[in-house]
């Protein structure tokens, strides 16, 4: 920065030198809130996609297992515990290697467990949601080209 040396700050008059460490008071003050605002933000960026991913995974196991009260509580365990082994984690990759795998684990909830429900004896009543129906494309023996 600047090369002072101890004769020059001897020859100031002590208002200067007041100045001059006020000002050196304030650049660190400052350097310091710019930096701790930029983690702040930045782990709770972290903090909200952990969030979301927490109510997303409540929210879908509700849906998947409605009116099966074995079945929530044991994914509302489930779910709490592993966000409570992971809770103290700060490394950034473990922090989205978890988040990615909370997200498939949420996808193939929603999108490939069906409810079964005992109706009359050695029958079962399959309950389909939304996410199961499919469109279905009729087959074609003689397949044309599409002009683009």
């Amino acid at each position: 920065m600047y090369n002072v040396t101890v004769a020059y700050l001897k020859s100031l008059p002590i208002i200067a030198l007041i100045y001059i460490y006020i000002y050196i008071y304030i650049y660190i003050y400052i350097y310091i809130y710019i930096y701790i605002k930029y983690i702040y933000i930045y782990i709770s960026l972290y903090i909200w996609q952990v969030l979301r991913l927490f109510k997303a995974l409540h929210r879908t196991r509700q849906n998947v297992f409605r009116d099966d009260t074995r079945a929530l509580g044991a994914a509302r365990e489930k779910i709490n515990e592993e966000f409570k082994k992971y809770r103290n984690e700060t490394c950034t990759e473990t922090i989205n290697k978890m988040i990615k795998i909370g997200s498939d684990v949420e996808v193939i909830l929603r999108k490939t467990v069906i409810q079964g429900v005992h109706v009359e004896d050695k029958k079962i009543q399959l309950r389909y949601r939304e996410e199961h129906l499919l469109e279905n494309q009729p087959y074609c023996d003689n397949p044309t080209k599409k002009n683009a």
